[in-house]
């Protein structure tokens, strides 16, 4: 680093994959006087060379900011407090993930195993069993209580014009989802006359 040089330590929040660092790092390589970025993905958090001459340091954490990836800078003397900080959040959103998972297997299990117990011991392969309206209630739930957070990520990453691991989770649960509703409903007024296949398990 060069004598006029400075750098900045930022946490940077949201970030989950590789993808979100390029994209924190392009932000900051648009900026004119920025030298350079170093991203630590496990720590959420950026350091940044720049001129000072050139670009400010609240304008870096703005434009990580207008990425999508909210940036504040590292107070030098509260680096435990920051380090303590970022743990409970990290520890916050896995306690959060955990619960979600704790869901999705409550609601999915029993059904996914009564519906294979069901085909394996020759059960009806067309028309509309209870299963079929279990599947579909407890997809909705899992859909608002456990989906809610994937439309939501991918939701935000879509108003800046990109993409993320969460667009891929709700393309294709949104896709199956939608697709069974479709079905279903089309086979409830007589649209076809066999229900087509389902994928509210899915």
């Amino acid at each position: 680093m060069s004598k006029q040089n400075q750098e900045i330590a930022l946490a940077v929040q949201g970030m989950h994959c590789a993808s979100c660092v390029s994209r924190v790092e392009a932000a900051v390589r648009r900026l004119p006087g920025a030298i350079a970025c170093r991203i630590n993905l496990a720590r959420e958090r950026a350091v940044v060379e720049f001129d000072p001459a050139r670009v400010s340091a609240n304008q870096i954490a703005k434009a990580i900011g207008e990425a999508g990836y909210p940036a504040a800078a590292e107070n030098a003397a509260d680096g435990a407090s920051a380090e303590a900080d970022r743990l409970a959040r990290q520890q916050h959103h896995a306690r959060q993930w955990l619960r979600r998972a704790i869901i999705a297997i409550v609601l999915w299990l029993p059904v996914e195993t009564i519906h294979w117990l069901h085909w394996a011991l020759g059960g009806p392969a067309q028309g509309l069993s209870w299963l079929v309206w279990a599947s579909f209630a407890t997809s909705t739930i899992a859909i608002v209580a456990v989906g809610g957070a994937f439309f939501a990520s991918a939701w935000s990453a879509l108003k800046r014009g990109t993409s993320n691991m969460d667009t891929l989770i709700s393309l294709g649960a949104g896709v199956a989802y939608v697709y069974s509703i479709v079905a279903l409903a089309g086979y409830l007024i007589g649209k076809w006359p066999m229900l087509p296949e389902l994928y509210f398990m899915e």
